[in-house]
């Protein structure tokens, strides 16, 4: 294969605002569509290699796999690597814990199943996910499992059929990637069926070149299609954001202006004398590297700060990754691939060893089996882990458990008690007290509020099974027909009043709620306090003839400060700041008053004296992070309020799993 500098050019066309969108650069707020131009540009590599090969009976895939691992996985390694120790040394016992989870998922290749279910591309705590973008290696990797044994075969049937069956499976592909965008966004973004059209895109430009020869009728042809294809590519980047649904059709922007550039952006034209530039292959040689690197030093650098790091600081770091990515680039990428240092037995062997240690590793951490040293400085810290009560459960009958949520029944007696909520009532269970002639059922869908006639306004495809009114609803005729004695509503209110807060840092992906399944508009904080005032008072009419309703407050909300500064020993927030981030939640559930045989427990008290609130208790941290209470936290609120008011006694909680 005739090596081309300007695909190296594109490469940095694709790297770059990549780095800068993760860095936070509002003016490249689509520059995640350089993810798209890679996949074009793999598929076309890899095809033409693949077909070549093919052509002349010379195709082998151990030669393949090992180009592949060669290519691949010394810098993954070496990032890898760094990342754990930093990791060791910033993470909180949580973030460990979910870092675990990522290290096992890029060793599998697996990271873009995990992150489907575990995240939203666009969420703050993405930034803080050092692995985050290995997503898009997974899809790669996943893509060329299949797609040489694909040519394999159909090579057999000849060029006709073979690209008859790419088509049809590239057209269902986008289809499916489109039709997701309404109701499972995240699940488009990240899996490889609803991605594979993007790497088809760039065989079909290899079957093509192969064909002609890589020309177009004339060079004004190609000197037009090369420089609306950058003109495509700049689009994407400058005038998408967080919001345009993506990827579906508005991905045919960077994957056909990827197109274009490969196919005419040659040496006699305006852009392939641009993208040959030596600066810029430069980049491009590097742009693995770069791309492996930038992530987790913009992660690490935001998990280290107490506040949002600035962009002096995001610029240098995106220096930073280039600089690292020449040198690894150099002295590991380099000597590798060009087989100076290393065997192809040697680097399979090498491969398995250190993925297996990685592997170990990862694991071990999301067991909380490593000890992270932040941990080992803060004192008084306790397993922040969300689990479940060590009362023998059993699930729901009649009630599936709702995606990334739980449903389950613990305890038996004559007495039931249901709590229904987001991630805050599943925190509440940590710390359930011992049953006594109770049965505890309790459901919890993280990012959910426990109401109906209301859905997530922004929410129309990540995980979070709140996207329209009937899902809540669902729930709802659930806990109605147990009967139960007590419901206990537990939500993180101001997050659906003020929306979502990083460091006190508001996010454009907000958590408002909607009365209707049509319509996206951004309503006022006036408006959101009547909508939640409405539903609140739906969700109380639907259980209150037939059972106490208790509306739990939420627990004083540290959203202004990361868990870091919050989880120091000398950390107190003024009560008169923590009061005005809460005055329009209690003013919604203070409209409550008047409902009968209902009642508002607010928990404020617990943590707060007359001047302050407090994340600490003789020592014990109270949260697992800014909003949630620790299993002692949670035994703080059971053993001085909740208890009392729904099982008629004080009781002991009972320990943690």
């Amino acid at each position: 294969m005739k090596y081309r500098p300007e695909i190296d050019g594109l490469r940095a066309l694709a790297v770059l605002p990549v780095i800068l969108f993760h860095a936070g650069f509002e003016a490249f707020g689509g520059g995640y569509v350089g993810v798209d131009v890679f996949f074009v540009i793999s598929g076309y590599l890899i095809t033409t290699i693949i077909v070549d090969e093919l052509r002349r009976g010379s195709f082998s895939i151990v030669r393949f796999y090992e180009r592949r691992a060669r290519r691949i996985l010394p810098a993954l390694f070496l990032v890898a690597a760094v990342c754990i120790l930093l990791a060791w040394y910033w993470m909180t016992p949580a973030e460990m814990k979910a870092f675990g989870q990522s290290l096992v998922a890029m060793t599998l290749f697996g990271s873009n199943i995990l992150f489907w279910r575990t995240s939203g591309y666009f969420e703050n705590t993405s930034e803080l996910k050092p692995l985050l973008h290995t997503w898009s290696l997974a899809v790669e990797e996943q893509f060329y499992v299949l797609f040489p044994l694909f040519l394999m075969l159909g090579w057999r049937f000849g060029r006709r059929v073979l690209m008859a069956a790419m088509l049809v499976l590239a057209l269902a592909s986008l289809w499916w990637s489109q039709s997701l965008l309404v109701d499972h966004l995240a699940m488009a973004y990240y899996l490889l069926p609803a991605r594979a059209w993007e790497l088809l895109v760039g065989a079909f430009v290899a079957f093509y070149l192969d064909r002609r020869h890589g020309l177009l009728p004339n060079r004004a042809w190609r000197e037009a299609a090369s420089i609306a294809g950058l003109a495509l590519l700049a689009y994407g980047v400058f005038a998408f954001d967080e919001f345009t649904p993506f990827p579906g059709f508005a991905a045919l922007v960077p994957t056909l202006g990827t197109a274009a550039l490969i196919l005419c952006a040659r040496p006699d034209t305006a852009v392939g004398r641009l993208l040959g530039m030596k600066a810029v292959v430069g980049v491009g040689l590097i742009s693995y590297s770069a791309y492996l690197w930038h992530q987790p030093l913009l992660a690490f650098a935001r998990l280290r700060a107490f506040s949002a790091p600035g962009k002096p600081l995001l610029a240098a770091l995106c220096m930073l990754s280039l600089l690292l990515a020449y040198l690894t680039w150099k002295f590991v990428e380099t000597p590798i691939r060009q087989r100076k240092t290393i065997s192809r037995g040697q680097l399979f062997g090498a491969s398995a060893a250190i993925g297996s240690c990685l592997l170990g590793v990862g694991l071990a951490a999301h067991l909380e089996r490593i000890t992270p040293l932040w941990q080992l400085a803060h004192p008084g810290l306790v397993n922040t882990g969300v689990g479940l009560t060590s009362v023998a459960q059993r699930p729901c009958v009649g009630m599936a458990a709702p995606r990334d949520g739980i449903c389950r029944v613990y305890g038996h007696g004559s007495r039931r008690v249901v709590i229904w909520g987001d991630s805050h009532a599943l925190a509440l269970a940590v710390s359930v007290p011992v049953l006594d002639d109770v049965e505890l059922v309790v459901l919890s869908q993280p990012g959910c509020p426990p109401l109906i006639g209301v859905r997530r306004l922004e929410d129309p495809g990540a995980p979070s099974g709140c996207s329209k009114l009937s899902a809540l609803e669902h729930y709802a005729d659930y806990v109605a027909s147990l009967k139960p004695d007590t419901v206990l509503l537990a939500g993180r209110w101001t997050l659906y009043l003020h929306g979502l807060q990083f460091e006190g840092v508001a996010s454009k992906r907000h958590h408002y709620l909607s009365e209707s399944d049509t319509g996206r508009a951004l309503p006022s904080l006036a408006e959101r306090e009547t909508v939640l005032a409405r539903a609140l008072r739906r969700t109380v009419s639907r259980f209150s003839a037939q059972s106490q309703v208790l509306v739990l407050a939420q627990v004083p909300d540290f959203a202004s400060y990361g868990f870091r500064r919050i989880a120091r020993q000398d950390f107190a927030e003024p009560l008169s700041a923590l009061s005005e981030w809460h005055r329009s939640e209690l003013r919604v559930l203070a409209g409550l008053s008047d409902m009968p045989n209902t009642h508002v427990i607010d928990p404020k008290p617990v943590f707060c004296d007359s001047i302050v609130c407090a994340t600490r208790d003789k020592g014990v941290l109270l949260y697992q992070d800014e909003n949630h209470l620790s299993p002692a936290g949670g035994a703080k609120l059971w053993r001085e309020v909740l208890a009392q008011r729904i099982f008629g006694v004080l009781r002991q909680p009972h320990p943690a799993s």
